[in-house]
């Protein structure tokens, strides 16, 4: 984490404080002359670069004036508010504006709060050699921005009040409402006034009553007329000298509130001794810097810088820890799987041991069961591979029907991984096996012997038919009767032979991959 330096600022004093979480210490103290911005310089170069800069400003040249602005948004509001600021104040280097809302009216507008540090000229030397130092400012920061969270912590909740603190520059004025600053003011006390306890007591009161005067006067105060309650946060071993001298001044309901119990209110439990109340402011804006500040962009590059590079560290470890979350569900799945895997090897063993025990009490085999389980993955295997008739012999079937009067003597079918030779093939046998060859063997019924043309015409159309049965080819035939080109038909014409003449088709077909 970057370490975090307050650097309180007040009329020709610069106070380094280091701020950590519930520790505040005080490194040096710069003057503003020659000498003490010499030995300042010094000091920056000595710092870590990682080092985040609060400069804190408790000074009398400060305004705060209450305006309404019509109500715009972006680059119109940003022009607008620069030209006003530019119209109030000689340099406007250093110059706030806080929205305190809308006015709900025929025309809408906006109320806003202009504060400004009115002689920037007491903070440059500073500011000019942080710039110099390249470290990363925050920002510029006025005292009253913090009275808010210090009068929340001092049980201030709700009603507006007046923060009145004795800091190191000066008795510190406050009119917050509620958790917002309206007004800021800081009066420096003379040396008679410090002295004496009830000469302080004494001063609070005067200062108070005098800045209650200003607030009705001003119409600044939300309600005029309704009791303020006032918060009067009180130096060491002067409490008690505050509320016995409390004067009766009406509308006023005033509290005293010890710098101890302050302190521990904000959350400091180490702080340097005989410190006044500007501890808490300091602590204050180390710890929960005001979203607002006074300084120009050109003073906070470094800082914008550190954000973008805490940002990018960020994101980073936000992704780290959601690789870590999924890396960690992933490894918790890795554990129930093995977990899983163990208890299944676990009834594995179980069933395994069962199983064993039952085939024990069986009686002896002629073979071993690794034979067995051989045989079944065998047979399994050739009843796949077996290639069986009955599709083939259906189509034979559908040729008969179409030629009632043939009928067959002798069916052959056989598996052969190619077909015999001298067979007659087409396209639809192209190519290797295996196939299934039917030898189909009969006669003519109802025909006489004689009538060789009769015969040889019913075969050939059975043979057609087979043919136009899908998949099967005629690879081969003999008719009844040789009619060949070059042979005779010989025998005595009506002479009737005992024997009707047969004939043989061999019909193909593949089998299917």
């Amino acid at each position: 984490m970057a370490e975090k330096r307050v650097f309180y600022v007040s009329a020709s004093l610069l106070t380094a404080y280091r701020v950590r979480r519930g520790h505040v210490e005080i490194e040096a103290r710069f003057s503003e002359n020659e000498e003490g911005l010499a030995a300042y310089a010094v000091y920056l170069k000595e710092l870590p670069r990682a080092a985040l800069i609060h400069v804190l400003a408790d000074v009398v040249e400060e305004d705060f004036q209450q305006d309404t602005i019509p109500f715009v948004r972006g680059a119109d509001r940003r022009a607008l508010l620069e030209r006003r600021l530019a119209q109030r104040y000689r340099d406007p280097s250093l110059s706030l504006v806080q929205s305190l809302g809308t006015e709900k009216t025929q025309r809408r507008n906006e109320t806003v709060l202009i504060s400004s540090l009115t002689n920037p000229a007491t903070l440059q030397p500073w500011l000019a050699a942080l710039r110099e130092a390249g470290l990363a400012v925050v920002g510029v920061f006025a005292v009253g921005q913090l009275a808010p969270r210090i009068a929340k912590s001092a049980g201030q909740k709700q009603n507006p009040a007046l923060l009145v603190t004795l800091n190191a520059a000066g008795l510190r004025q406050s009119y917050v409402e509620p958790a917002r600053l309206r007004f800021s003011r800081l009066s420096p006390l003379a040396s008679g006034d410090l002295g004496a306890p009830e000469r302080l007591a004494t001063a609070f009161h005067r200062e108070t009553g005098r800045l209650y005067q200003y607030l009705v006067s001003s119409r600044a105060m939300a309600v005029e007329g309704e009791v303020l309650d006032v918060v009067l946060i009180s130096p060491p071993d002067l409490a008690a000298q505050l509320r016995a001298t409390t004067p009766e001044i009406p509308f006023l309901s005033v509290r005293v509130l010890e710098l101890a119990e302050a302190m521990r209110a904000v959350g400091i439990h180490v702080h340097p001794p005989d410190c006044g109340a500007e501890v808490l402011y300091v602590y204050s804006v180390a710890t929960a810097k005001p979203r607002e500040q006074y300084a120009r962009e050109a003073l906070r590059g470094r800082y914008r810088i550190h954000q973008v590079r805490t940002a990018i560290f960020a994101g980073g470890a936000a992704v780290f820890a959601a690789c870590l979350a999924a890396g960690g569900v992933d490894l918790l799945g890795v554990f129930q799987v093995r977990k899983a895997v163990e208890q299944d090897q676990q009834q594995l063993a179980a069933m395994n041991g069962q199983y064993a025990r039952i085939t024990a009490r069986f009686p002896p085999m002629p073979t071993t069961t690794e034979s067995l389980r051989v045989a079944v993955l065998q047979y399994g295997q050739l009843a796949k591979q077996t290639t069986r008739p009955e599709a083939m012999l259906a189509e034979v079937s559908q040729a008969l029907q179409a030629s009632p009067r043939i009928e067959l003597e002798g069916v052959k079918w056989e598996r052969v991984e190619a077909l015999p030779a001298g067979s007659t093939t087409s396209r639809k046998l192209a190519g290797g096996g295996p196939f299934e060859l039917v030898q189909l063997t009969g006669h003519v019924l109802a025909a006489r012997a004689s009538e060789y043309r009769n015969i040889t015409t019913l075969v050939n159309e059975f043979i057609e038919s087979l043919r136009r049965q899908p998949g099967l080819e005629v690879v081969g035939s003999r008719l009844p009767f040789d009619v060949g080109s070059q042979t005779s038909l010989s025998g005595d014409i009506g002479t009737e032979r005992a024997e009707l003449p047969t004939f043989t088709v061999t019909v193909a077909r593949r089998i299917p991959g």
